[in-house]
């Protein structure tokens, strides 16, 4: 069993979006059940796996500056999204930025979101 990694040096690449990360997570994949039930079915609900599946999105938590403009990475096609975890695992997957967000308080750090939907399996090397 391999020793856990601590998140500690996690970058992210992504055409046109280049910031200092403060979080990050990555749901999914998920497949869908289809309801196979019918009217002859009399105990439980019977269910197939749908053939395709959701590779899921990444979100993450930025430092946000004023210059960071979003148009340029969600106006994109798809493009190759790399995840270095910690240092020591890389995922390369398509992806399309599909949500951006940034706030300010007074005497408080400038943060930003910004959300990517996977487009093709990840690979991890």
């Amino acid at each position: 069993m391999a020793a856990p990694d601590l998140g500690t040096g996690t970058t992210l690449t992504y055409t046109g979006f280049s910031v200092n990360l403060l979080s990050i997570s990555m749901s999914g994949p998920t497949r869908e059940s289809i309801d196979t039930s019918h009217m002859g079915t009399t105990t439980a609900r019977t269910f197939v796996a749908s053939d395709l599946y959701d590779c899921g999105e990444v979100s993450v938590e930025f430092q946000f500056a004023g210059s960071i403009s979003p148009v340029t990475p969600i106006t994109a096609a798809a493009s190759n999204l790399v995840i270095v975890w910690g240092g020591s695992g890389t995922y390369t997957v398509s992806a399309q930025m599909t949500g951006w967000e940034c706030s300010a308080s007074t005497d408080e750090l400038m943060t930003g979101t910004a959300t990517f939907k996977l487009t093709s399996t990840v690979v991890v090397t």
